[in-house]
């Protein structure tokens, strides 16, 4: 992968707030930030990879929103993307962790800061 300067201007990262750079690949471009490593779709000009980026909403909503019935969902916390994430009730705080094979949720760790945004858990691709 080469990294090099474009015309086409980028709208910061929708997830760490990073400057992106444009990068060619093979012959197809993309747009990665260096703050996050978040990569976009291949596209076949600079233009239109700037295009893709730009036009991306952002997931990410303020932790003050976040749903705490019991759904999982991803924090960000200090830079750092956490997943399978879900409100504790009884404890009251933030928790990691996993599904088992019955759908119940298995917490393992308690968050070490407090989140500042969430988002829903995107879904799997389909195979």
């Amino acid at each position: 992968m080469t990294k090099r300067k474009s015309m086409a201007t980028l709208d910061l990262c929708p997830f760490c707030g990073s400057k992106p750079v444009f990068r060619k690949q093979d012959e197809e471009y993309l747009v990665f930030c260096n703050g996050c490593f978040t990569v976009s779709d291949t596209s076949r000009s600079e233009k239109e990879s700037a295009k893709k980026w730009n036009r991306r909403a952002n997931p990410w909503r303020d932790i003050v929103s976040a749903p705490k019935d019991g759904r999982a969902v991803d924090l960000w916390i200090n830079g750092y993307r956490v997943t399978n994430c879900q409100w504790d009730q009884t404890k009251e705080e933030w928790t990691e962790g996993w599904l088992d094979d019955e759908g119940k949720y298995q917490s393992f760790a308690v968050m070490w800061a407090p989140p500042t945004y969430w988002m829903l858990i995107p879904e799997s691709p389909e195979e």
